[in-house]
């Protein structure tokens, strides 16, 4: 049975906010005017979205062979055998693919790499959003200052300043 966009018994209220915003499921709001605005701002700053993806991955990956190290570690300092307590944590034999003397400073140095990059992460985000940030805002003041000034004498400051930070 198929209804149209009004006519949906459930849900007609997101039925027609649906049909509003194109139809056509998810990939319709990338079409909309609201997406080409954002994407008209993110564009410059592709390239360090894609690295912030990328060190995204890295530092998953990082985790996971710190983990690997930090469990090599613990059998090292265990001895091979895990006590009876800690039967489900490390029950098991962990063989390792390097010497025993590499297992501290490797730990160490996986651990100093994964801040490294986790470092370098947070620094690539905090200026690719002060760059969007001033962006937006000289936008916003370019904008302001194209007015005519009669707008300005005849709206009431709150509704600029509402219209400036919404």
């Amino acid at each position: 049975m198929g209804y149209t966009d009004t006519e949906h018994p459930v849900n007609p209220v997101g039925s027609v906010r649906t049909k509003a915003l194109g139809g056509g499921g998810i990939f319709s709001l990338l079409r909309s005017p609201e997406a080409a605005f954002v994407l008209s701002y993110l564009t410059p700053l592709r390239l360090r979205l894609v690295w912030l993806a990328v060190l995204a991955f890295a530092v998953s990956a990082l985790e996971g062979v710190r983990m690997v190290c930090i469990l090599a570690l613990l059998n090292w300092i265990i001895g091979g055998a895990a006590p009876a307590g800690m039967a489900g944590v490390l029950g098991f034999r962990f063989t390792l693919p390097f010497p025993q003397a590499w297992i501290l400073p490797g730990t160490l140095a996986v651990v100093l790499i994964q801040e490294a990059v986790e470092y370098w992460q947070k620094h690539l985000a905090a200026t690719a959003q002060r760059d969007l940030v001033e962006r937006i805002r000289a936008d916003s003041v370019e904008r302001l200052l194209r007015m005519p000034l009669d707008y300005f004498t005849q709206t009431q400051s709150g509704a600029s300043a509402y219209l400036v930070n919404s």
